[in-house]
Formats: structure tokens, sequence, C-alpha cells
């Protein structure tokens, strides 16, 4: 019983924040001077953002482009769903299990140094809350557990968790291609009820990017790639 118990929290820990490689297809596209709008699709996820530029400071058109400064600072929004299965809840065959789904809603503010379009600095505190719909057919056998089993392992239907933290970054470049490598890191709140008792399947969290965004000159302003502020 014990076993189990613990067996079915890892899944559902799994299922709540799975771990993995993932390969992201994002696009940005500016709305105006100080507004842009953003679009990334992993293959598990779909996001969409914006963010809005409230400061600015730096020099000026004068100084070459090269060894041109300026420090932003810029507020977002963002909202995404991630569908995924569970290959540890799966092993157990005890329920073939086919639908979880995550919304995420993130408010991040970012901030960057950029040091003539070549180098960069960037870091984005954030709070992500997070909604995890765990598969029904699961759900209904979990609570038709205690008859079979008598204790109760019932699961429940939603799992809510929130995450404090932020991204730091860098990035390298000039002009069309930049490379960027960041690590987010922060913790993870996560209590739902599960074989009627609360369960901490929170804790600190950390998980690295890196990516190679191209872009194209177009006369509006440029705004930021993944994980990086306005520059």
């Amino acid at each position: 019983e014990e076993d189990q118990q613990r067996i079915l929290t890892s899944g559902l820990a799994l299922a709540v924040a799975p771990p993995g490689i993932v390969n992201e297809v994002m696009i940005r596209a500016g709305l105006a001077d100080d507004l842009d709008v953003g679009l990334r699709y992993s293959g598990i996820s779909l996001r969409l953002d914006t963010r809005y530029r409230f400061f600015h400071a730096g020099d000026g058109p004068r100084v070459a482009e090269t060894s041109r400064k300026s420090f932003d600072m810029a507020i977002g929004l963002a909202g995404a769903r991630h569908s995924f299965k569970s290959p540890v809840l799966d092993v157990l065959k005890i329920v073939k299990v086919d639908d979880f789904s995550r919304w995420d809603v993130e408010v991040p503010l970012y901030v960057s140094f950029d040091f003539g379009d070549i180098f960069r600095l960037y870091a984005a505190p954030k709070y992500v809350y997070s909604r995890t719909s765990l598969d029904e057919r699961l759900v209904s056998a979990s609570a038709q557990g205690q008859e079979v089993t008598g204790f109760d392992v019932s699961l429940p239907a939603k799992v809510n968790s929130h995450f404090i933290g932020s991204t730091f970054g860098l990035s390298l470049g000039y002009k069309y291609v930049h490379v960027f490598a960041e690590l987010t890191g922060g913790y993870t709140s996560c209590k739902p009820t599960l074989f009627g008792q609360e369960r901490n399947l929170g804790g600190a969290t950390f998980y690295p990017a890196i990516g190679i965004p191209l872009r194209n000159l177009a006369p509006v302003r440029r705004v930021a790639r993944r994980g990086e502020p306005w520059v």
C-alpha cells in the first residue's frame, strides 16, 4: 500500500511538472515601439504572450550601433496550454492514461542590459499559476479503488501549483543571429489532497534553456526573444 502511494504520488508530481528535453519554435512581432506579442510552440505546448516596455535608458542614435548601450524594463502577461502523458502512471497499467493537460498564467517583469547589440544580460522575475487536469478515467478509477483496496486511493481532478522565481540569461551575437543561454530557478508550491491527506509535491525548481534566435531587421524597433526583455 505504502509503495503504491509513493509511486502514484511520484507519477502525479511528474504530471504536474514533467521533466524532459523540449524543442521550441517561436515568432515575435512588434505592434508598436513599446508593445509586442509572441507565439511559441513546442509540440506539447502552445504559449501566447505580450509585453509592454515602460522604461528605456541608454545611448542615443549618434553612438555607433556596435558600442551603443541600453537598459530596458518591461512587464508581460502570458498564457500557455500543455498536453502530455505520464510514463510513470502508464507503467502501473492500472488504467490507460491519455489525457493530462495543464494551463499556465504567467506574469513576468523583464530587465535587460544591452551592450552594442552584441552582448546582452537579462533577467525576468516571474510568478506562474498552473492548473493541471488529470485523466478522467484515472480519477474515476481511483475513486472506486477504496471498495477494492479498503483505503482511500482517490486522486484530485484538478491540481493547482504556484511558481515564484526568475530567469537569468545572456546572449551573444550580431544583427541577424544571436546565441542565448539561460537558467530559470525558483520555488514551486503544490499541495493537493492525495490518498486522503495533503501531499507536498513542490520544492526548488530549476531548468536551463539554450537557443539560436533569428530575426529580420524591420524598421520598427526590434523586440525580445524568448526569455529576454526589450533590447
